[in-house]
This record gives structure tokens, sequence and C-alpha cells, in this order.
């Protein structure tokens, strides 16, 4: 079982689940069964590919089935943890067969539904070999009976960028570094028993490769923490967005209260200079009565004595 440092990837590669105990032939059959089963096999695919696929080709998925799982915020790291755990019972189940078990569809593997259900009795029993070939490097679109999945990374490439990046940047990543050391693990158990898989996972280091573990470390480090502070920034931005549209609401209804009730007011209060005018125009009618009175009066005192002296 492949174990240890590889310098293909940011952590140390490691099964994500211990190797199960001995059991009766008739489980042992059932776990090749079910590990190779094409159903739970593009599942497992489908899963992998909505957490780590690249988002950067903008690809439509309208008339993809189930497009609601690329569309919505469904991704989750349990499920991708479940995808590495299947795969690696898978490895577990097909490491010990044999090209020249005769009676291999007893031990499991040819039933229906099976990827190798159309092997003939001629042909050399399925190995690891086979089972890689079939469960990580096949051909999505093959695999998927989709068209949209064509020119789509396979299982494996996929699996490596699980371990090396903890998924697509945009898309999702993974916190757990034991999701990552599985899929390492995996990659590393592909690479061993098929040579496709290895040309694939053991990429030649460049000139300025990291010189020892720690640095690396330290860099996966780095890496994570930028990550982090990039997601703490967009929750920043979206309550920020939230708290202006929010405000902003509140102040619209606000003024919308303000001029209805002013108009309100406008229409019960009295014209006040109307009031005025009817005031002044009042006091001067007053005034000038006051005053023709005062004349009248005035002249009837003064005429008196001249009629007197007339009629005397």
């Amino acid at each position: 079982v492949p174990d240890g440092t590889n310098i293909n990837y940011g952590v140390v590669p490691k099964a994500f689940c211990p190797k199960p105990p001995a059991a009766h032939s008739a489980f042992e059959r059932l776990r090749r069964d079910i590990t190779c089963d094409a159903a739970l096999l593009a599942i497992t695919y489908r899963t992998l590919h909505m957490h780590c696929h690249n988002t950067s080709r903008k690809k439509d998925v309208v008339d993809l089935r189930g497009a609601m799982a690329y569309d919505g915020d469904d991704r989750s790291e349990t499920a991708l943890a479940r995808a590495v755990h299947i795969l690696t019972l898978g490895a577990y189940a097909w490491q010990t067969a044999r090209a020249d078990d005769k009676d291999w569809r007893q031990s499991g593997g040819g039933s229906i539904g099976s990827v190798f259900f159309d092997r003939g009795d001629e042909d050399p029993a399925p190995t690891a070999k086979e089972w890689v070939s079939a469960a990580l490097l096949v051909n999505p679109k093959s695999q998927q009976a989709c068209e949209w999945y064509d020119g789509e990374e396979s299982t494996l490439q996929l699996l490596r960028r699980l371990a090396v990046d903890g998924g697509y940047a945009g898309c999702f990543i993974a916190q757990d570094r034991a999701v990552r050391a599985g899929a390492a693990w995996l990659c590393d158990f592909a690479a061993e028993h098929n040579l496709e898989a290895r040309k694939l996972v053991h990429v030649k280091p460049s000139h300025k490769a990291i010189a020892d573990g720690e640095e690396q470390q330290e860099t996966e480090i780095q890496k994570r923490k930028r990550i982090a502070r990039e997601k703490a920034m967009e929750r920043m931005k979206a309550q920020a967005a939230k708290f202006a549209n929010m405000m902003e609401t509140e102040l619209g209804d606000k003024d919308d209260n303000d001029t209805s009730s002013g108009k309100e007011e406008m229409k019960n209060e009295p014209s006040t200079p109307l009031r005025s005018v009817r005031r002044q125009g009042s006091f001067g009618s007053t005034k000038s009565s006051a005053s023709s009175v005062g004349s009248t009066s005035d002249s009837d005192r003064a005429g008196t004595p001249l009629t007197s002296l007339e009629t005397g």
C-alpha cells in the first residue's frame, strides 16, 4: 500500500479509511460488486466534479441532468469525503485481484451493472489495473452517457486537484486535510498499478522545486490563509451590501411618510395670508366709519350756533 511523502502533493498521502478486516466470501464479493458498479462510480464522479471542476470554462449547465447541484450552494465536504471513502474501499477490494483467476466472477465484479459485465470468459480476470482504468481513467462522456461531459477531466485528474489544491478556487476548497490526504493516497495507488495513471499523477519537478517539506508546508498554510481571508472579505461585502439596502429601504419609507404627512397638514391648515387681509380690511372700515361719525358730530356741533343766530 503506498504511503509516505510525495513531491506531487501538498499533503502526506494517507488512506482515508483503514482496510476492512477479512470477512466471509459472500461479503468479500459484495465489496467488489459495489465498488465496480457503473451507477455508483458515475455518482462518485459527479460528486467529485461538482466540487473540483474547472469553473473558468463557463459551460452552460441548463441542459445538464442535475444542473441544480452546480447552480446552487449544495456543495458539502461530507459528500466529497464519502466519494473518497467509496473509492478507497474499491482500491482495497481490487488490490488483491489476480489476472489468472478463472472464477473471478464468483469473487465479485461480474454482475449486471458492473463495468466488467461484458468482459469475456476467455479474457484475463480484471485486476487493480483494470479497476483503475474503469473507475478512475474512464472518459466522463462515455461514463455519464452525456455530451456535456465531453472534454471534462477524469476522476483521477479531479482527485489529484483535490490532493494538491483542495479543489478549485471559486468552486469549492476542502478544509479537511484527511480528505486531501485520502485523494493523494488514491492517486499513488492508481500510479502504482496503472502506467497511464502514473503519467497523470507523477509530474516532473521543476528546477525551482521546494527544497524541503517545511517550506512546502508553509506555502500550503499561506494558501489556506489567503483563501480564508478572501472568503471573509466576501462575507463582509455581502453583509455591508445587505445593510446598505436595508437602510436605503427604511430611509425611502420615512421620506414617503414625511411627504404624505406634510401634504395633509397643508390641506388642513387655513390660509394665513387671507385671514390677515380680512382682519386688515375690517379694521380699516371700522376706522373709516368712526372718522365719518366723528366728522358729522363736529359739523353738527359747529353748525348749531349758526342756525340759532340766523333764527334770532
